[in-house]
């Protein structure tokens, strides 16, 4: 255990090095995404032990035993909705899985300084993300994972493509009502840049086509790192808390705390507190079936409307 406490540690404590001046880019990749850990405060790094797992700790993969289907719906604000797909399958040498993430705006109308009140011409600015993931148990208290992501950002006529990858790791004592340590690194990728025809423009003198030059942008990088400790572990009853310190590259460190609660095996109960997004409360409920489980999550916000987080999670 003093191992895997030094390692940890030796992750953490570079992490304000992470930090740099000036906005990211591909904001939806640090959006909330499942429906648990956006229920539990985002505390979810520990904590995480299914499916949603490719979402925010790969290495969680490796406690899924069977094949599962996961599909979150989520309606944001001023139109905005989300969709994550997700599928893994265990094998001998750990869990596979892929994974796909769209941010979709809807139309937009498109104005300008002559018509402000719009040119009757829609847009859209839809993201996009696919993962291949894996996850396996190094020993039986130590497991680790990552996400390899193909990352396509577009507004309008200009897009952007790169690469991300997540890695992460849980490190379970099996002592002290189960706590586990776990820490994920999210979204490490090369700045971007967006090119296309909007960025193109003719010069009136001899109509030469120049082009305007985009400036580089890095995606969200975010350091998460936390601890889940099961409060009560029964047969039929189960309630679990975790808390998560959360880094992100152009923020400030901040916090998650959550709880969940399985009664009689058959519901989930789920609430927490979130240092993100101007400190919001979190909750949400899970009807647990045999193969099909049903989950709701929703999130407040200080100005603007809340977040409603509804998901399937299919098992075979």
């Amino acid at each position: 255990m003093r191992k895997a406490i030094c390692a940890i540690m030796f992750i953490i404590l570079p992490s304000p090095l992470l930090g740099r001046l000036g906005g990211a880019g591909g904001a939806f990749l640090s959006r909330a995404k499942g429906t648990i850990a956006p229920a539990m405060g985002y505390a979810y790094s520990a904590y995480a032990n299914d499916i949603e797992a490719i979402f925010w700790n790969p290495a969680g993969l490796a406690s899924v035993k069977v094949a599962s289907y996961h599909i979150t719906y989520t309606q944001l604000f001023a139109g905005l909705r989300e969709t994550n797909l997700a599928f893994v399958y265990p094998l001998s040498v750990g869990t596979i899985g892929v994974d796909i993430i769209a941010s979709l705006s809807g139309e937009i109308l498109r104005t300008t300084p002559e018509t402000p009140r719009g040119t009757g011409d829609y847009f859209t600015a839809n993201d996009y993300a696919f993962g291949i993931a894996f996850g396996r148990n190094l020993t039986d208290k130590f497991s680790a994972g990552f996400n390899i992501k193909v990352v396509n950002l577009n507004i309008d006529k200009v897009t952007s493509w790169g690469m991300a990858i997540d890695i992460g790791a849980i490190y379970n004592t099996r002592t002290l009502r189960n706590l586990r340590f776990g820490f994920s690194l999210q979204n490490f990728a090369r700045d971007m840049t967006y090119y296309g025809e909007a960025l193109q423009y003719t010069v009136e003198e001899g109509e030469r086509m120049a082009t305007y030059l985009s400036t580089p942008f890095p995606l969200p990088l975010t350091f998460q790192t936390g601890i889940a400790i099961d409060l009560i572990d029964k047969a039929t009853t189960k309630c679990s808390f975790a808390a998560d310190l959360i880094h992100p590259l152009d923020q400030q460190v901040t916090f998650g705390v959550g709880i969940e609660c399985i009664l009689g095996g058959k519901f989930a109960l789920r609430a927490g507190y979130t240092g993100k997004n101007n400190h919001n409360f979190t909750y949400g409920f899970g009807i647990l079936g045999g193969h099909i489980s049903i989950n709701y999550a929703y999130e407040s916000h200080q100005y603007l409307m809340g977040e409603h987080h509804l998901g399937v999670n299919l098992t075979l």
